[in-house]
């Protein structure tokens, strides 16, 4: 009997969940980094040799722009491949460019001390050819996309 070798890849995504009614404060965080995350997944459509530490700006714009810019505390993301953490990394001052057909995340955050927070989670494939080859979006779900709050 002869066992094949079996790559198996990396994915990464998250909701946010409020059980009951959402308060203000709560759906204005998931609307304030949805809003992140959105501005970080249009900024990676300028494709290959994009920077990476342009993409953060891009998110991190967003969220410092309603407020929240020091609750905003880790990089935007990173590469996913046969390890969950690959390059490139996206964060602030990072150095590098992202590269064609290679999956990374975008996951900005916003943690508010003693009160909670929201972070969302996407994973896209970037493509040459972008703004007209969008970058490929990995992470959705029947019920809500990763960018909603979903309340039970």
């Amino acid at each position: 009997m002869r066992i094949r070798d079996v790559l198996v890849f990396s994915s990464i995504a998250a909701s946010t969940v409020a059980l009951g009614t959402a308060c203000d404060l709560a759906q204005a965080l998931a609307n304030g980094t949805g809003d992140g995350s959105e501005a970080g997944a249009s900024s990676a459509e300028a494709g290959p040799d994009a920077a990476v530490a342009d993409v953060d700006a891009a998110a991190r714009g967003l969220i410092d722009e309603a407020g929240h810019g020091e609750h905003f505390s880790h990089g935007l993301g990173h590469g996913v491949g046969l390890e969950i953490h690959e390059a490139p990394m996206l964060g602030r001052g990072r150095p590098g460019t992202l590269a064609d057909r290679v999956p990374i995340t975008v996951e900005p955050g916003i943690y508010l001390p003693g009160q909670g927070g929201v972070r969302i989670e996407d994973t896209l494939v970037v493509r040459s050819g972008a703004p007209a080859a969008a970058p490929v979006m990995l992470t959705t779900t029947a019920t809500a996309t990763a960018r909603e709050l979903l309340v039970l």
